[in-house]
């Protein structure tokens, strides 16, 4: 295989892209009859803020990479971020040989950070759970190629709260626990008082979001669960090599340093070069040098990862036309969709390219955290229904 073989293996057409929305239309219709399905459609038991809602709070976000924690105060559609703090998950986890050890450094972050200052906590959990109530989630499995032991009964929140009362703090609340895509889409949702609109990340990760009009309330797919019929193989030997075999395939395909790993692996097929690639950091410093080894195939791996998760918004379209709603707007937020060279340059392609009235695309930087507070003010709001 030489590299325009290895670039060609990433080549997508206009008619694969919209055999693929169409498939998660109606993996979608299937999966919210509770029938078999990519999705897993889970409920969030939230519905949408009116933008009117207030208050100060603090807000985790336990990321793919990293642990955040802020205090944030909203009022009548604003949102202000006081201040945050951020810390690798890689050093909370150090010495973290479960997932109870890891819940106990957080705690203590959440605690240092907070300082004589409580308050109602928004806990934003970018892995799969299996959720009961606004405040009530068993984990499900961890994904992004991290594992810690756990339970099966492990409830996130209840955990949470157990670790901060025994760091001695019965001040601070976790009042809702929500996956970052929903995060996000209620943080913009808030801002710009519209339903219309779904929520993305485009990370270490990839998920999507929707309101699902039927049930008022904010639907997530887990969609880096979908199983594109797309796969090559090098998606396949990255699959395979994955401590999660046969599921996120979409994810694996799309996702951080997954992106990485694609690069890498067909870099060495081809002959490209003795690189080492292991990292979304480094496939982004490769994308701004033209004459790099790898910079052919690293823009072919980017742009079917843009192609591909612009087919998943088009078959979302489709879902919520058949519910009367219209798609207005795409907010994302994410690693890869906001620092990696011409991601959305692409995605922006493959919008034009599929979509009659293509949405709007728009950042969601921040709405991770953003989007715990407002969960907060919400089910404050609603007479607290969790």
């Amino acid at each position: 295989m030489n590299v325009l073989e290895a670039i060609q293996e990433f080549s997508v057409t206009k008619k694969q892209l919209l055999t693929e929305a169409e498939r998660v239309r109606a993996a979608m219709q299937s999966g919210i009859k509770g029938e078999q399905s990519f999705f897993a459609m889970l409920p969030s038991f939230l519905t949408l803020p009116k933008g009117d809602e207030k208050g100060e709070f603090l807000a985790l976000d336990f990321g793919g990479s990293n642990v955040r924690v802020a205090r944030i105060f909203l009022a009548g559609g604003n949102i202000r971020l006081e201040r945050q703090e951020c810390k690798s998950l890689a050093a909370l986890s150090a010495a973290a040989e479960n997932t109870d050890k890891l819940f106990e450094n957080i705690a203590l972050f959440i605690s240092e950070f907070a300082g004589a200052r409580g308050g109602m906590l928004g806990h934003t959990f970018s892995y799969p759970v299996f959720q009961t109530g606004v405040n009530k989630a068993k984990l499900k499995n961890w994904t992004k190629e991290i594992d810690f032991k756990f339970s099966g009964e492990t409830d996130i929140n209840l955990l949470l709260l157990e670790k901060l009362q025994a760091v001695g703090r019965r001040d601070i609340t976790p009042k809702a626990v929500l996956n970052d895509a929903v995060a996000v889409l209620l943080a913009a949702a808030y801002e710009k008082r519209s339903k219309d609109i779904i929520g993305s990340i485009c990370g270490t990760g990839h998920n999507t979001c929707y309101y699902e009009p039927a049930m008022d309330m904010v639907v997530n797919l887990e969609s880096g669960n979908y199983q594109p019929l797309a796969r090559n193989a090098f998606d396949r030997q990255i699959d395979d090599q994955s401590a999660a075999k046969g599921q996120q395939c979409l994810e694996k395909m799309v996702a951080g340093d997954y992106l990485a790993r694609l690069v890498d692996l067909a870099g060495k097929q081809a002959g490209a070069g003795d690189f080492c690639i292991d990292t979304a950091k480094a496939v982004a410093v490769i994308l701004q040098d033209k004459r790099h080894a790898l910079h052919d195939i690293s823009r072919a791996v980017i742009k079917r990862a843009a192609a591909l998760i612009c087919a998943e918004y088009l078959g979302i379209c489709r879902y919520l036309q058949r519910q009367g709603a219209n798609l207005q707007m795409i907010v994302i937020d994410g690693s890869v969709y906001g620092k990696m060279h011409f991601f959305k340059e692409e995605m922006d392609f493959f919008l034009q390219e599929l979509f009659t009235e293509p949405p709007k695309l728009v950042s969601g930087h921040g709405g991770s955290l953003s989007g715990a507070a407002v969960a907060c003010a919400t089910i404050m709001k609603t007479d607290g229904r969790d």
